[in-house]
């Protein structure tokens, strides 16, 4: 693994749309969970169950107490992990995590992730509220620390967008502190620090430790800035997280003021957006960290690895929710519900001889990349017109069966496949042709030196992967010391 000097900030984008503006009058809710190029991430499903008292959950690398009911839900969980990067649940509850950088000291020994405190939350919730009770429990219980990739050796402390159809709450966490913010209008996250002296709950002893640790002076005259006393402002990239949280924002609030409530296909737009600067800017190339739509800059870079869009509602069936795999822009949306039973080849393979529609999409994707500004127009137009179908089918009055809802989901994922082979036999044929004519990927060799640390992202080889990742950070730890 690689150990950096300082962590290199990076990842996902949350976004969030409060019932009084959205269209339908229910919360609309969606994410790009961002994570390493080669790091696969799968739909999983956790039926919901009773247990019995003194049980415990074992999640990425500790166990913790178990309730006696956990909920249904469905998440998309990076396939080395435990803990999910996004889901909804059974009750129409939804949660996304980003992570944050804060001055605290890095913690690598082993705890909970912030992927599994939302997966526990998700699973121990049945509304907004809730969760947010729950998920503020967990953190001063138990903290958070771990190593929390498989590529670089770091840590991070989490922000969290927890919501139901009708509230929606903004967390932001360092150590066992917390703050939390409830949403009104439009809100987005990132990986920076935003909730400052606007928060509408502080965690006991918050402003405590800022003060012994000369981060807060109480006799200046300023309110508590939760963001300026625990964000570490001196990391590098921090611009680009900046640039997607002010692009994101001002995307939202363009639609917000537009007075026509917003939609689901907004959330989605606003997810597959690449900026407004020149063409030319917008192509994979040394800033496309800063997007929305994220492309590594190199192999220790991150990417968007799974997408999230939803429309909340108590009901399982009348919850509309869409997925697609690795980055938005290039990639079908299929409907699923909590309650299906099988998603197919969007589940992790137990082997190397399963289907793989993560890993499918993904080699789609580093064909474009290959040859950005020839190919990628002709997949625009391509899963535009998956995605329209997406569009019209979710709209369509829900008087299905679980049955046929399951359908559903077949013929969306035999869409979104047969879009993906049919481009990349395309694509193999046309890349050498356009490549050498000035087509070619900004980065270099980045594909080359991606596909040299491909690694089988197959259920049997998860539990080998989380111990030589725990592994390198105890060492690293002692050397240290």
């Amino acid at each position: 693994m690689i150990i950096p000097a300082k962590p290199r900030v990076r990842s996902c984008d949350t976004v969030v749309v409060a019932a009084e503006s959205s269209a339908t009058g229910r919360t609309l809710f969606g994410k790009n969970s961002d994570r390493h190029p080669n790091e696969a991430q799968y739909l999983t499903l956790v039926p919901g169950a009773e247990h019995a008292p003194g049980t415990s959950v074992d999640c990425t690398f500790v166990s913790v107490p178990q309730v006696a009911r956990t909920a249904r839900v469905v998440g998309s969980r990076p396939w080395w992990m435990w803990g999910f990067e996004h889901g909804v649940n059974e009750h129409g509850v939804a949660m996304g995590n980003e992570a944050l950088w804060s001055k605290l000291p890095p913690r690598l020994e082993a705890g909970l992730l912030g992927m599994d405190l939302l997966r526990l939350t998700l699973e121990r919730s049945t509304t907004a509220d809730e969760a947010l009770e729950c998920l503020l429990a967990l953190v001063e219980e138990h903290g958070q620390s771990g190593p929390t990739n498989t590529v670089i050796l770091e840590s991070y402390d989490n922000g969290f967008v927890i919501a139901d159809p009708s509230t929606a709450w903004l967390v932001q966490t360092a150590g066992r502190h917390w703050v939390a913010k409830r949403v009104t209008g439009v809100a987005a996250m990132s990986n920076l620090y935003t909730i400052g002296s606007d928060y509408t709950r502080i965690s006991d002893g918050a402003v405590d430790e800022a003060v012994a640790r000369g981060w807060f002076d109480p006799d200046a005259g300023t309110p508590f800035d939760f963001a300026r006393a625990y964000g570490d402002e001196h990391l590098p990239d921090l611009d680009g997280c900046a640039r997607r949280f002010d692009r994101s924002s001002h995307l939202l609030q363009e639609l917000e003021r537009s007075g026509r409530g917003l939609r689901l296909r907004d959330i989605h737009q606003v997810l597959r957006d690449l900026g407004d600067g020149p063409a030319e800017a917008l192509r994979p190339g040394p800033r496309s960290e800063g997007a929305i739509c994220m492309y590594a800059q190199d192999p220790a870079g991150s990417e968007t690895a799974a997408t999230i869009i939803a429309e909340l509602d108590a009901a399982p069936e009348l919850c509309r929710i869409g997925v697609s795999a690795s980055a938005p822009r290039h990639a079908g949306l299929i409907q699923v519900w909590v309650d299906l039973d099988d998603f197919g080849t969007f589940e992790q393979p137990v082997d190397a001889a399963g289907a793989d529609l993560w890993w499918e999409t993904e080699r789609l994707q580093r064909r474009i990349e290959a040859a950005f500004p020839a190919f990628a127009p002709i997949a625009d137009s391509v899963f535009d017109r998956v995605n329209r179908r997406f569009f019209s089918l979710s709209q369509q009055p829900v008087g299905r069966s679980r049955d046929d809802r399951q359908a559903v989901f077949f013929a969306g994922e035999a869409r979104h496949r047969a879009a993906v082979a049919q481009l990349t036999e395309l694509f193999e044929e046309l890349g050498p042709v356009l490549v050498e004519q000035g087509d070619a990927d900004l980065r270099g060799d980045h594909l080359a030196r991606l596909a040299a640390l491909v690694e089988t992202t197959t259920v049997e080889r998860s539990a080998p992967v989380r111990e030589r990742v725990l592994a390198d950070a105890q060492r690293h730890s002692v050397k240290t010391a």
